[in-house]
């Protein structure tokens, strides 16, 4: 029976090679460090970076309509449940052994809480609040920015952590990628 956590088998490679194959890993398949995904960016750096962006974008055409009451509790409301998702997938990360930092060796393989939901349901918190944060400040380059932090996201973050995940846990993984989705 599955618990939601597992540790890899000790014989796993995790060099990055296909051993049966003799292949490499090509640009289309970043290759990890040891036991962990080579993260260039950290994705909170990501988040800054284009809540920024789309706050100056804003800021040079505001739109008067995006600040009125009833958008700005939306913008509350999608902040908290950013932040409670978020949390979610912290605990569980935690409880399981594993750690929350991106890039760093993963322990355990967790399917449990909001990973049933999304595989990266962290990063899509980091949407969520982006967007209410947009709402909030009634600042549409903020709305408009949340995108290419999602391409962001992907390329830079998700995708060098599932190729990470697909070495360390094999079969396991891809049998969750086929069940949860990427982001929801």
């Amino acid at each position: 029976m599955h618990t939601g956590a597992s540790n890899p088998s000790s014989g796993s490679d995790t060099s990055g090679a296909n051993p049966a194959s003799g292949s490499r890993p090509t640009a289309a398949s970043p290759e990890p460090l040891g036991d962990c995904a080579r993260i260039k960016v950290q994705p909170t750096a990501l988040f800054v970076l284009t809540v920024a962006l789309g706050f100056g974008i804003g800021r040079m055409a505001p739109l008067e309509h995006l600040n009125a009451s009833i958008v700005q509790h939306a913008g509350i409301a999608a902040v908290a449940a950013g932040c409670l998702f978020a949390a979610w997938g912290i605990i569980c990360l935690k409880v399981a052994g594993t750690t929350v930092k991106p890039g760093a060796p993963v322990i355990a393989f967790v399917c449990k809480g909001p990973y049933r939901i999304s595989r990266n349901p962290m990063y899509l918190a980091l949407l969520v609040i982006q967007l209410g944060l947009g709402l909030i400040l009634g600042n549409w380059g903020i709305l408009v920015t949340t995108p290419l932090l999602a391409g962001l996201l992907h390329t830079l973050s998700i995708r060098p952590e599932e190729h990470c995940m697909h070495l360390k846990f094999g079969p396991e993984y891809r049998d969750y990628c086929g069940k949860v989705r990427r982001w929801i």
